[in-house]
């Protein structure tokens, strides 16, 4: 496998309105997201493809596009139906990852 070059831009802001919106360079592509859609953009052979991901129910499409919803969802089925396995990780990988976004928000004031 050959090394890539990978660069990650995010914008967005805390209390705001608009979309966060990310794109990642890549060697031979870009990926560019804003909630709702993922283009992917192939540098070789100049095509473009539009992913539309928006949820067909509007109501399901807040918090996190949905995620909150769900991740609630899955930590109930957990308890309700004593699977610990449904839970994929805990508190110490939340806290990292939180932390981890934490700084980047910080570095990029």
């Amino acid at each position: 496998m050959k090394p890539i070059s990978l660069l990650i831009i995010g914008a967005g802001s805390r209390g705001r309105t608009y979309a966060r919106k990310t794109t990642i360079f890549a060697t031979r592509s870009t990926l560019t997201g804003d909630g709702r859609r993922i283009e992917h953009f192939d540098f070789l052979t100049e095509k473009r493809e539009v992913f539309d991901t928006s949820a067909e129910d509007a109501s399901s499409a807040t918090g996190h596009g949905g995620g909150d919803f769900h991740l609630v969802r899955c930590f109930m089925d957990a308890i309700a139906d004593n699977k610990p396995s449904l839970i994929l990780t805990g508190p110490a990988e939340a806290l990292a990852t939180h932390l981890t976004i934490f700084a980047g928000e910080k570095a990029r004031r």
